[in-house]
């Protein structure tokens, strides 16, 4: 599972053939549930459209998922070349949606599976493509003197800082790359200034 990436923020695109107009949607994705809420959006915002064909690839406690739809189009003429292009790209944790509006003239099957894989293509080569790696959720027991020293060390190992509670003690919730994990509690460990407990959770 090494060399993979996903994108930044979601991307569109516009590819037009024959008449028809197809329209593509690149977008992080966190889970299947986060994939199926955002279709059915989707569908509602464009119900003119012809046909909303998808795929999506996403780690679920790491393991891979991925699926496609061809909603309506021939078989394997839209959904599973979709997905063909996030697998050649090595991307996962994203999801894409290619709308279609009917132009009047039939592309036969070539032709489709062209139109959805250049659709994917152009929201791809327009996207901020970056290195992807396997996360840890932690969460950080720590002291409001110490909040400033642990935002320090989130930013010192790209972390995320996914939520933080205010109580008798701080509870900052972190997602930390796992090939930087180990370093970065043995950091929060070491030193005696922090006073910080650490574990990895759920």
């Amino acid at each position: 599972m090494n060399n993979l990436y996903t994108i930044k923020c979601e991307v569109t695109s516009v590819y037009i053939d024959r008449g028809s107009r197809f329209v593509g949607y690149l977008f992080p994705l966190i889970s299947v549930e986060n994939f199926k809420s955002t279709l059915k959006a989707k569908r509602e915002k464009y119900k003119d459209s012809s046909h909303i064909c998808s795929a999506y690839r996403v780690f679920n406690d790491k393991i891979l998922e991925e699926k496609s739809s061809d909603d309506g189009e021939p078989a394997g003429s839209s959904g599973l070349p979709m997905l063909n292009e996030l697998k050649r790209k090595k991307l996962v944790n994203v999801g894409v949606f290619v709308i279609r509006y009917f132009g009047g003239k039939k592309l036969g099957i070539s032709g489709l599976v062209h139109a959805y894989s250049e659709s994917v293509n152009r929201c791809i080569s327009s996207s901020r493509v970056i290195k992807w790696y396997f996360s840890t959720k932690c969460l950080a027991i720590h002291t409001y003197a110490n909040t400033k020293k642990i935002d320090f060390l989130i930013k010192k190992y790209e972390g995320d800082l996914l939520n933080r509670e205010f109580n008798l003690l701080v509870e900052s919730k972190i997602k930390i790359n796992d090939d930087i994990l180990l370093n970065f509690k043995k950091e929060i460990n070491s030193s005696r200034l922090l006073e910080t407990e650490i574990s990895e959770i759920k």
